[in-house]
This record gives structure tokens, sequence and C-alpha cells, in this order.
């Protein structure tokens, strides 16, 4: 039941309204029942349209090493009240980026959410790609130039990409070279849930373009 309404600017670039509805009642009583399906995946995908009590109540509960956690911090919250040493990658705009940290510079803001705990950060910049942020490298990672009907889900599309790659055995680079395929294949559609690129359509993509 969760509700968005989103407005698109002539350009493509879009803002969005969000209703959690159901989304809200994530609570950790839910988060037990599906623990060991959770436990025995080898990615975790999680953003803040769930109540952010729940994702650190979740965080906790994980073992040390698996599965691998992805958090993509939308809309963006304060993380001082999760245990940030379990998310492996963090993946922020520019915008959420700056409420995180208080700046919009990637490599500064980058720097600051890993002296908080967290492993590697990637910074999604819209149509100039995303950007590695880790502790012993900084690295860009250019954008596909595609013509932009809609940039809504864009963000989505990346997230979901990177998760499949690097459960797939894919190093977190080729999966942000998927994840910038996918985000840019989502801009030439419009809508959320329609946007979104199937496996083959990022493939053939990337074969285009002579990206494994």
């Amino acid at each position: 039941t969760g509700t968005t309404a989103i407005f698109v600017s002539p350009s493509g670039e879009n803002a969005i309204l969000y209703l959690a509805g159901a989304n809200r009642h994530v609570d950790e009583a839910y988060v037990d029942t599906v623990l060991d399906v959770i436990m025995s995946s080898s990615v975790l995908l999680m953003q803040f349209e769930i109540p952010i009590t729940t994702i650190a109540y979740l965080l906790r509960k994980l073992p040390p090493a698996k599965p691998l956690v992805i958090l993509d911090p939308a809309p963006a919250y304060s993380l001082s009240s999760l245990p940030t040493n379990r998310i492996d990658i963090i993946t922020p705009n520019v915008t959420e980026l700056e409420s995180l940290t208080g700046t919009s510079n990637v490599e500064i803001g980058g720097k600051k959410l890993l002296n908080t705990g967290v492993k590697h950060v990637i910074c999604k910049v819209g149509e100039e790609g995303a950007w590695l942020i880790a502790r012993d490298q900084i690295r860009h990672f250019p954008s596909f130039h595609v013509p932009v009907v809609d940039t809504t889900a864009a963000g989505d599309a990346f997230n979901g990409a990177l998760a499949v790659a690097l459960a797939e055995g894919l190093s977190l680079e080729e999966g942000i070279v998927w994840g910038n395929a996918a985000g840019a294949l989502a801009c030439t559609r419009r809508g959320a849930q329609p946007s979104l690129p199937f496996r083959e359509e990022v493939e053939k993509f990337l074969a285009l373009y002579k990206y494994k």
C-alpha cells in the first residue's frame, strides 16, 4: 500500500512524495518470521522505506560476514542508530550524501561515511555515473549516455543490478558497471516499475558497449 507521487521535469529529473503505507509495519516480529531466508541469502539489499528501527534490529541479528549487506539510504535518515560496521556497501545519491554527511563533495562525504564503519561507499551521481569510495581507492565509473525520458527508479535499477552482480560472484567494480547500465536503461522509459530493465536487456546493453 506504499504510495508515491512523482513529479518529472521536462529534462527528465524527478521529485518524489512518498507515503509508506504497509511498509511502516515491517517490524521486528516480521523480521523474525523471515530471518532464516535472509540468513541463507548471499546478498541483502535494504532501504529506508521501512522503519529504521527494523533495519537496526536486523543488522544486529546478522552474522559477521553473510549475507553481504547493501543499504540504499533513501529517503535519507541519520545512521547513528545503526550498527554501521555491518553495512558492506551504502549507495547514496548526492542529495542523500549531503543529508547524511553535511557535504555534497563525493570524496569528503564518502570518507565521512567510511569513518562510521561502513566498508564501501558508492555514490550515484546521475548523468555523471557513480563513484566508489573505499579505504584503499577512490574510483569514478562514467555513465552510459542515453536519451533521458524519466530518471525515476534509475537508482533502484542501479541497486538491483549491483545486488544481482555481486550475488553471482562478480567483483564490486563489475557490479557498479552493471548498475550504471541498468540505471541508464531505466532513464529511457517513463515510470518506476515499468522502467526497470530485464536482465537480458542489461546484458545486451553491456555487450553493445563491450563491457562484460
